[in-house]
């Protein structure tokens, strides 16, 4: 009895181990890619996030996409090799899938390696605004960061096309919200072309849109100090946005609108059957954290006794994952003499396609009457589309 004791202890022992051996390895290839770029070999670190990269591309759901931390370490390895150009690309895709993912932690990891990029390329001006906002990783030090950035700086030539075609494409890029890029290409013109004034009205719309108001504020600072302007409208346009900056950069809606910057939402949806019809839409505002606040409208007909009701309401829906959504609202009816108040939760799926900005919605709704009457259960159907 003892010995087969012993030798169910050993055998756990032995799975065990196994087990944590099997953890200690895949911990070690996910930091492969990093104990590399910290030994600088900057090819080898390429290859491997490469991989990760790809391998986060082929398993993303609906709950879980590529990485943003990933994608930006991954522009930093492509800045260290010197190739600045796919740098930024992957570091703006990076910041747009942090400020999707609603997770502002995630934004200030992103802004460390923008920082590092921009010092990278000797951009030491345009890096200055993001030192406040980073939060550092703990996967490498600052002296090997530092020994990282001796070797490897050097300053590019990102642009070789002429000022007016390059404005255009600084215009375009603003447009997709690729800001780095748009930053950097206003930077060179700027360099290149120093005495006119709107590459530097550029770069401080630019900071702008990203939410620094101050360094936003000082570009436009630096624009009305050129005594070369004649343009009557240019200096009037200049000082207009100098006078909004100065508000808002003490404004405390403006410091809201930036951190959780709501967007307009407009959901039309319903259900059939061949007893009853509803038809509803929601009017309103959703934010980066997956919040939305709306209007409701909605106007349902029983085919049997033939009522029409009338539903106006408001409500908030809180989207997790990517995926699933609970919501609550009050809602006021009309029609056939039947005026009520209900109180109205609901929970339901929300598959949330971000670059699309779609969502595609099936909620279970409850209205729950604080007069009088019954609960009303409803199934819903339908899609939102964010702007």
């Amino acid at each position: 009895m003892t010995t087969i004791r012993q030798k169910l202890k050993f055998t756990l022992s032995l799975i065990i181990a196994m087990g944590c051996a099997f953890s200690t390895l895949r911990a070690d290839d996910a930091d492969l890619p990093r104990y590399l770029l910290r030994n600088d070999d900057i090819n080898g670190a390429l290859i491997e996030y490469r991989k990760l990269i790809d391998e986060e591309i082929e398993d993303r759901k609906q709950t879980h996409g590529v990485d943003p931390v990933w994608l930006a370490e991954y522009g930093y390895a492509l800045a260290l090799a010197n190739v600045y150009d796919v740098a930024l690309i992957t570091l703006d895709e990076a910041l747009s899938t942090a400020k999707t993912m609603a997770r502002p932690w995630l934004v200030k990891e992103v802004y460390f390696y923008i920082k590092e990029v921009l010092l990278l390329m000797q951009y030491d001006e345009l890096a200055f605004p993001f030192f406040s906002k980073y939060n550092p990783p703990d996967w490498i030090t600052e002296n090997e960061i530092n020994a990282l950035r001796k070797k490897h700086t050097m300053a590019p030539i990102i642009n070789r096309e002429n000022f007016k075609t390059t404005l255009t494409r600084i215009s375009k890029l603003i447009e997709k919200g690729a800001y780095i890029q748009a930053l950097v290409l206003s930077e060179e013109l700027t360099f290149f072309y120093g005495k006119q004034p709107l590459s530097r009205i550029t770069s401080a719309e630019i900071w702008k849109k990203l939410g620094f108001f101050e360094k936003s504020l000082a570009s436009y600072k630096t624009v009305r100090e050129i005594n070369t302007i004649k343009d009557s409208a240019l200096i009037k346009n200049i000082d207009t946005n100098i006078k909004e900056l100065q508000k808002k950069s003490r404004s405390w809606f403006a410091k809201f609108k930036y951190k959780y910057d709501p967007q307009l939402l407009v959901y039309a949806g319903g259900m059939f059957s061949l007893t009853s019809a509803n038809v509803n839409t929601r009017v309103g505002f959703h934010t980066n954290f997956q919040l939305s606040t709306s209007l409701n409208f909605s106007y349902s007909r029983d085919y049997e006794s033939g009522s029409n009701s009338l539903y106006v309401g408001l409500c908030a829906y809180k989207r997790f994952f990517n995926l699933l959504a609970v919501g609550f609202g009050l809602n006021q009816s009309f029609g056939d003499g039947n005026y009520n108040i209900y109180v109205a939760p609901s929970i339901g799926l929300s598959f949330y396609k971000p670059r699309s900005k779609v969502s595609l919605d099936l909620f279970f709704n409850t209205n729950v009457p604080c007069i009088s009457g019954e609960p009303q259960f409803t199934l819903s159907f339908g899609v939102t589309t964010y702007f």
